[in-house]
């Protein structure tokens, strides 16, 4: 959990070494971060080609000047109405001064269809181990919610979650343990094989504890699975410094080598996103390494060959002040958008907090966007971005009533961030918020985030709100259009052999119908055999796509109405 307290110390913790060789660098000049070789690259000192152009450390390229990257076009952001209806602000977790617990933080949440999942650590009161892992989920969109079910592995004397995803049907976590007191942390990744949770054996990636282990995560392509880790190279060093990824060719059970991909000694314990679109992979993390005097800098690497060989771009603009704390999103279309804190415009309270800039890139991260300001004054920190279809929305923790008493704000825009909305302000409540993570099947979503309203010292409790973005365009609020009026049946409910589907609309619509698990896997899309609907009804007869009988349980039917999204709990028994 980023604190302003600590996060204004790592901005100030520079390489001076690395900083006078990569003085020769022209100013202005975009950097291509290349891919290294395995060897360690710690021992090695930086020095430049005869031309100046290229920067190597031993034999190893890592640093390529290109051409000027595209600059700030707007000194401040537009302003526009907000088009995304939220929710009412709800909490989550109470688990402040219990008998065994005291204070929940760094939410990590997954969502599929209506079913969302979500880990969160906690502080324990006493006992050996210093936090633990809960993990809850809804089955109706947050509505209702289980009972916390309690990860701890028992061989491990500390364990963080730091990813969760689906992979053909079971909820798969990655994330860092130590097995002793006193070990450093080593990645592990863990599959639950039945709903509700009964896990298989962790399978521990490689044994790290020498070393410096941090910011797990998981993305899939295909039939491969990739696990993409920060990890320190030597156990002297506070800091990390390269990002490897191993793969696995049998949905998790063994796993390759890692493999380095970029050595970057200037991470400083930096967030490190990782994620993948249709046949791409993609990183963003920070460094000041590479960068024109010593500041931090937002980097993109976009692989197309499964994590051989990777591409690289410079997102920030490689001034002299420091571009921090990025944030990755992907929309459906392998649109991305790269969100991060820059003082390029000034600084916030203490020095510790910056304007929120973006780039969004439409095809792949091939090519970036010009940078876009989207908050208009320099009290931002963290921040979270959504796009899909042209929808962004920014979230960001802001400190402008003081460094402990952060808020959080948010700004959309409807053209990939041309135009933006005004600032809205998301959460009013006394003491810290902050840590926003965004989980959307758009167009609609939730925002989770740690809120300390309910305690103190930053002890604080998982809260989240809904959102529904279904209203596209930048318009004035009088030209909000109403949602379609749709009503959805199912009967009968539970049923044994096939269920009628009923839908009613006042008008001819487009229609989708699909039918989904309590895990969110998709089991059949119907067949709707026309595009549009005033009033129709459909039959599923409790087959699965390959026409397979499935067995007794929960489903969802979904309907998607033009913009309106209607999901149905129904009980299919045998």
């Amino acid at each position: 959990m980023y604190k302003p307290i600590i996060l204004g110390i790592a901005m100030m913790a520079l390489l001076v070494g690395a900083s006078s060789a990569l003085a020769h660098l022209a100013e202005g000049q975009d950097r291509e971060v290349i891919r290294p070789n395995s060897e360690h690259l710690n021992s090695e000192q930086p020095h430049f080609s005869p031309d100046g152009d290229t920067l190597y450390v031993g034999e190893c390229v890592i640093l390529r000047c290109n051409p000027p990257i595209t600059p700030v076009t707007d000194a401040s952001p537009r302003v526009g109405a907000t088009v995304c209806d939220w929710g009412p602000e709800i909490r989550l977790t109470y688990t402040i001064n219990t008998d065994s617990t005291n204070g929940a933080e760094s939410p990590v949440p997954f969502l599929t269809a209506d079913t969302v999942f979500l880990s969160y650590a906690y502080r324990l009161i006493h006992g050996p181990v210093s936090s633990g892992r809960d993990i809850v989920y809804s089955l109706d969109f947050g509505d209702s919610w289980s009972e916390p079910y309690d990860y701890r592995n028992p061989s491990a004397v500390e364990q963080h979650i730091e990813d969760l995803s689906i992979i053909s049907g079971q909820l798969c976590v990655a994330g860092i343990d130590c097995r002793s007191e006193g070990s450093r942390y080593a990645p592990f990744f863990r599959k639950s094989s039945t709903f509700p949770f009964q896990w298989n054996e962790p399978v521990r990636m490689f044994n790290f504890e020498e070393y410096v282990v941090s910011d797990c995560q998981i993305a899939r392509i295909g039939d491969t699975l990739y696990y993409a880790y920060f990890l320190g190279l030597t156990q002297l060093r506070g800091h990390v410094d390269s990002i490897f990824i191993c793969r696995s060719f049998d949905e998790g059970t063994t796993w390759q080598q890692p493999r380095q991909v970029v050595h970057c000694p200037g991470a400083a314990d930096a967030p490190m996103y990782f994620l993948a679109t249709e046949g791409a992979l993609h990183l963003v993390f920070e460094d000041y390494y590479y960068s024109l005097g010593g500041a931090y800098e937002i980097y993109h690497l976009a692989s197309f060959d499964g994590g051989y060989h990777w591409q690289a771009q410079a997102i920030s603009d490689g001034d002299s002040v420091h571009s921090q704390l990025p944030s990755l999103s992907r929309g459906t279309d392998g649109s991305l958008v790269v969100g991060w804190m820059d003082y390029k415009y000034g600084s916030g309270p203490g020095g510790f907090s910056g304007n929120i800039l973006c780039r969004v890139s439409h095809d792949q991260g091939t090519a970036w966007g010009a940078e876009r300001r989207v908050t208009p004054s320099p009290t931002a920190v963290q921040s979270a971005a959504l796009i899909e279809d042209g929808y962004l929305a920014v979230v960001w923790e802001d400190v402008r009533e003081g460094l402990f008493a952060s808020e959080l704000y948010c700004a959309e825009s409807s053209d990939s961030g041309e135009d933006w909305t005004g600032e809205v302000r998301l959460r009013d409540a006394p003491n810290y918020a902050g840590g926003p993570k965004f989980v959307s099947d758009y167009p609609r979503g939730l925002l989770f985030w740690e809120d300390s309203r309910d305690g103190a010292n930053f002890q604080c409790e998982i809260y989240f709100r809904r959102f529904d973005a279904r209203i596209s365009a930048v318009q004035d609020l009088d030209d909000r259009v109403t949602p379609y009026s749709t009503n959805l049946w199912c009967y009968p409910n539970p049923f044994c052999e096939k269920i009628h589907i009923a839908l009613e609309s006042p008008e001819d619509i487009q229609v989708s119908v699909e039918v989904f698990d309590l895990i969110g896997r998709l089991i059949k899309r119907l067949d709707t055999k026309n595009d549009y609907f005033r009033g129709s009804a459909f039959i599923w007869d409790g087959t699965d796509s390959r026409s397979e009988l499935v067995p007794s349980g929960l489903y969802f039917i979904r309907a998607q109405l033009n913009n309106c999204l209607v999901t149905k709990r129904i009980v299919l028994i045998r």
